[in-house]
């Protein structure tokens, strides 16, 4: 009997201990979401004065969140698009919501989306891998080894450089471009699992707005159970001025606002602030058109509907010299919905998306 009363007690402490735990986390994540939500919606006003909402608006965003999305900690965010867009409307999902109560419930495999597993999983020879060196052994596209003293021949045979891309790290961390001249077995090696990719040399089009460094369109795709992947959302990221970046901090978002892949008329930084024009050349973003646009939705959609391991996939897409889609890297977690929602969604709706914090 006293055995069984320790049980329960160990029991008891235990899951009271993962409550605690869990409602720490909640607190430090959405305490999170709400300061950087703040600081993006002051950036808006600052450009906007006439944006800042009134307390009818934000009592109504406020009432939203709550009854709809199960809430008020949802509301900075929606304040954010609201005052982005110009008007409040129903439907948007807050960037916190997206990660807190969405992303979990269908990351049934996580770190599926690895760097290193990519090429293999998807089955596409469209991204650029040359190489991975994986628990300390390197091997090539094929699956075969490679012999450390022709290592370099093997990185190196049609390039001048290379990128080394390591694993678990997101939004540009933990990426390097290495020329010949400075690699060094011995220095990567000490780097962990990571993947070497040849560069992309990207379409004229976009090296005109992206002179500085490859841009990135992320084509964000959603696949329901037993039925075709599908777009949602799609974006054109690219360097914010003439030096090379590899980090989200350094680059601005186009939404795109069509089915052909016409760009939005005005582009955002990482705190919003707006442009009309790329700052280093003055190139308007005015009625552009991707060339291939299309064609890049095909294939990630294609992607999706052959590996359907999460519900949700943000596809980071490089657009070559002839216009062909290449893959450089795929997200099965946080997508990044905030940009995409506030200036041309909602994007994700029908889905039920709204009801999902009931089961949580």
């Amino acid at each position: 009997m006293a055995k069984n009363s320790a049980n329960i007690i160990r029991r008891s402490l235990k899951s009271a201990d993962h409550f605690i735990r869990t409602r720490l986390q909640d607190k430090f994540y959405h305490d999170y979401h709400r300061r950087q939500a703040k600081v993006v919606y002051a950036n808006i006003i600052a450009q906007f004065p006439d944006r800042s909402l009134p307390p009818d608006v934000t009592g109504r965003i406020r009432e939203y969140s709550r009854d709809v999305l199960g809430s008020v900690r949802f509301a900075p965010w929606l304040e954010v698009y609201t005052a982005f867009r110009g008007e409040f409307i129903e439907g948007w999902i807050p960037d916190n919501y997206f990660g807190r109560i969405l992303a979990p419930s269908w990351r049934t495999y996580p770190g599926i989306d690895r760097k290193t597993t990519a090429r293999r999983i998807l089955g596409t020879d469209r991204i650029p891998d040359i190489a991975y060196q994986i628990n300390g052994s390197w091997i090539d596209t094929r699956n075969e080894p490679i012999d450390i003293a022709v290592l370099a021949d093997v990185l190196f045979r049609s390039e001048t450089h290379v990128f080394v891309k390591r694993d678990g790290f997101a939004q540009g961390a933990g990426v390097s471009q290495v020329p010949r001249s400075e690699f060094d077995p011995a220095a990567i090696a000490r780097l962990g699992n990571l993947v070497v990719q040849a560069p992309i040399r990207q379409h004229p089009f976009l090296a005109e707005l992206s002179p500085a460094s490859v841009a990135t369109l992320r084509i964000t795709t959603v696949k329901r159970p037993g039925e075709k992947a599908e777009m949602r959302a799609a974006m054109l990221r690219i360097a914010s001025g003439r030096e090379a970046t590899m980090r989200i901090r350094d680059e601005l978002d186009i939404s795109v606002i069509d089915a052909v892949g016409t760009l939005d008329d005005k582009a955002a930084d990482d705190l919003w602030t707006t442009f009309r024009t790329l700052p280093a050349t003055g190139t308007a973003f005015a009625g552009r058109v991707l060339p291939g646009f299309q064609r890049a939705v095909g294939f990630c959609t294609d992607l999706h509907d052959r590996s359907p391991f999460s519900m949700v996939v943000g596809w980071d897409i490089a657009i070559d010299e002839a216009a062909g889609p290449v893959l450089i890297e795929w997200n099965t977690g946080h997508v990044d919905v905030a940009h995409s929602e506030a200036s041309v969604g909602p994007c994700y709706l029908g889905l039920g998306w709204e009801d999902a914090w009931k089961t949580a």
